[in-house]
């Protein structure tokens, strides 16, 4: 079984989207239902343990969301700070801020 010259030729598709299997989706909507379910048992029933529960699954979600956004914000100060950097004559690539093209520190 020899290739024929038009499939070794054929690029490579790169997939634009993940691939997520119907296992996935219904764990995800699984887990989405128990945590539904404590937060009704919390809310409407008064449990403890739900409640405790609820705060501690906030506390960890409203965590990572500000993380998140703290970390978008670091980017955009990065990018934005990049042309600003090169016009005063900063090379990303160099280190100890020592210039690339004459070996002169910049900035000591």
């Amino acid at each position: 079984m020899s290739q024929t010259s038009e499939s070794k030729s054929k690029p490579v598709r790169e997939k634009l989207l993940p691939q997520a299997s119907l296992r996935f989706f219904l764990a995800l909507i699984g887990i989405s239902a128990i945590i539904m379910v404590i937060f009704r048992f919390a809310f409407i029933d008064g449990v403890i343990w739900a409640r405790v529960a609820a705060l501690l699954f906030s506390i960890v979600t409203a965590s990572f969301a500000v993380f998140a956004v703290l970390f978008a914000i670091a980017g955009l100060f990065a990018a934005s700070s990049q042309p600003v950097r090169s016009a005063l004559g900063y090379d990303s690539d160099s280190q100890d801020g020592v210039d690339s093209q004459d070996g002169v520190g910049v900035g000591k």
